[in-house]
């Protein structure tokens, strides 16, 4: 009923703005309540070629945004400037693209609350779940583009919720720098890195050295003026979290992954220069669906691809969407 109305609102804008093309329109800003007790933020805006022409169903797709652990939905960002840019080409199909994103529990401009089971596997689950059903309408073409370990928490969402999922109209994936199950301890073990078993106090006290240590082997090298602005954004993690979080990961097996994608289209892209999940984790993960996969992999870009290399990566998505 909530998205009725407020797709209701949309067409009345358009009608006043019938010469007008609209390249990135924000609908939704700020922080719900997602479900009991998950204060998330959650941003809707709209990337479309232009707002005269997208009056039919066939014409709009919804893409929701996943982002990797302890990350924030801001990483996406320069991507969807990109995206709209492109979307100024009068021949781009889809005419008018819908995209959703959070962040999670804790992360980025979403509250923390400094209870260990509200960063469980299952809640984060939960919140996913509760993004889709309040943010995106059943019968339109759903995407979802995920980062890091984020496709790890979508995934396994979609295993556990298949009856929900079969409502909706998902079609297909945009997984960037990300790797399933290798094998018992890479890409890490479950629980995460030993180090995040220490003393929280210690891991506080670790925690400039732990961000350096991530930006360094995050950022390809053709990228110094990322390493600070990576480094800004984790020193703002709180540490309850980040212990938390890290501490109840788990990867999903390549069984687990081949059954959520199901037949559905998979477009993988990793940065040469990975030096969180390298990009042989990523090929490796790709090669697991026998189905319509596609790996892409991007030079000058290390785990971070989407920031270090906007452009083409919108490229590449706004190919796959043309494609679908």
């Amino acid at each position: 009923h909530e998205f009725s109305k407020l797709r209701e609102r949309e067409r009345e804008t358009e009608k006043a703005e019938t010469d007008q093309t609209i390249m990135l329109k924000e609908i939704r800003n700020g922080v719900e309540q997602v479900r009991d007790g998950r204060p998330l933020f959650v941003r809707e805006l709209i990337v479309c070629q232009s707002s005269r022409d997208s009056n039919s169903l066939c014409d709009e797709v919804q893409v929701v945004y996943v982002h990797g652990s302890c990350a924030s939905q801001e990483q996406f960002q320069l991507l969807l400037e990109a995206l709209s840019n492109l979307c100024d080409d009068a021949s781009s199909k889809p005419k008018r693209i819908r995209c959703v994103l959070y962040d999670m529990l804790g992360c980025g401009q979403s509250e923390v609350i400094r209870e260990w089971g509200a960063y469980s596997k299952t809640e984060f689950e939960a919140d996913l779940g509760a993004i889709v059903e309040k943010y995106t309408e059943s019968k339109l073409p759903l995407y979802f583009c995920s980062h890091s370990y984020g496709p790890n928490i979508l995934l396994s969402w979609m295993n556990d919720n298949s009856g929900f999922v079969q409502e909706r109209n998902i079609q297909g994936f945009i997984f960037m720098g990300t790797t399933i199950r290798i094998d018992r301890v890479k890409p890490f073990p479950d629980g995460g890195h030993p180090i995040f078993r220490l003393p929280l106090l210690l891991l506080e006290c670790l925690q400039p050295m732990l961000t350096k240590d991530f930006a360094e082997r995050a950022v390809d090298p053709a990228h110094t003026d990322l390493k600070q602005q990576i480094t800004s954004a984790s020193d703002a993690n709180d540490m309850f979290m980040v212990q938390a979080f890290y501490r109840q990961t788990r990867w999903i097996t390549s069984s687990e992954y081949r059954e959520a994608i199901g037949t559905r289209r998979v477009l993988t892209i990793h940065g040469v220069s990975d030096k969180i999940l390298p990009i042989e984790y990523g090929q490796r993960t790709s090669n697991q669906y026998d189905g319509d996969a596609k790996f892409v992999s991007i030079e000058r870009a290390g785990h971070l691809v989407m920031i270090e290399q906007p452009d083409e990566v919108a490229k590449l998505v706004l190919a796959y969407l043309n494609e679908s």
